[in-house]
């Protein structure tokens, strides 16, 4: 019984109180490039996806987290070989189509701590 009431106060102390500092990722307009060049150092780099890389990068007083997303462009059209509906003749010949240009895009943020708003 004194546990039951000893957690019902911690989580109720919890609840009502709020943290004075609250942390947010802020853009940075300077790329995974000039970040490495001005002495940061990459930490860790994880995959979520085959398309999105994160790469965590620090150095003293500073971390900061770059987004890389890849993508596809320039998808080719539907190929040529696939077989009419019944009935139909085909009408183009087959014709070999390039390979999709594969891009990426990194986007970089700062790791930031403000003060807390209050609840009214």
């Amino acid at each position: 019984m004194l546990t039951t009431v000893a957690t019902d106060g911690v989580a109720q102390s919890a609840a009502t109180t709020s943290p004075a500092w609250r942390d947010e990722w802020k853009p940075l307009a300077r790329t995974l490039s000039e970040l490495l060049e001005s002495d940061y150092e990459i930490v860790s780099i994880l995959a979520p996806s085959p398309q999105v890389r994160w790469y965590f990068l620090r150095k003293p007083g500073s971390f900061v987290k770059c987004t890389e997303q890849a993508m596809l462009r320039d998808l080719p059209p539907l190929p040529a070989n696939v077989p009419p509906p019944p009935g139909a003749t085909a009408s183009q010949p087959e014709r070999p189509s390039a390979p999709p240009k594969a891009g990426s895009t990194i986007e970089c943020a700062e790791l930031t701590r403000t003060a807390a708003r209050r609840g009214s």
